[in-house]
């Protein structure tokens, strides 16, 4: 009976510490993505082509640049407009968007799934 107390006792702890990291974290979250936003020069997209090559798309004021990134240099390939990179910023929220959107469902009906198998074995060995 001890034992099971003690385990409850851990899955309410558990839970608790769980939630608060949560809800720090979003907290957190939309001050450092506030402060972000603010900045000058700001980087919206890399993508790493080789080990040591990338290309990535910077942000300086209004204008936009598609930058190639080396071990031993970095340069300018192309010049983008306002709208160019008005637009890589929407479609970039967008798929953050939608990627926690699946992120969120997807571990949602995990933990139901866990909890459910859970609560069916206690089911069961109570019926014992």
């Amino acid at each position: 009976m001890d034992t099971y107390k003690m385990f409850i006792n851990l899955i309410i702890s558990l839970s608790f510490v769980l939630g608060l990291i949560i809800f720090i974290s979003k907290i957190l979250g939309s001050k450092v993505n506030e402060i972000n936003g603010k900045k000058y020069i700001k980087i919206i997209d890399r993508v790493q082509i080789t080990k040591e090559n990338s290309l990535i798309i910077i942000k300086v004021g209004k204008k936009g640049y598609i930058m190639s990134s080396s071990s031993s240099n970095m340069q300018k390939l192309e010049e983008l407009s306002q709208e160019e990179i008005n637009k890589i910023e929407e479609d970039r929220k967008n798929s953050i968007y939608d990627i926690k959107k699946l992120y969120h469902s997807d571990y949602k009906t995990k933990f139901l799934d866990i909890f459910n198998n859970f609560k069916s074995k206690e089911d069961k060995d109570g019926k014992e």
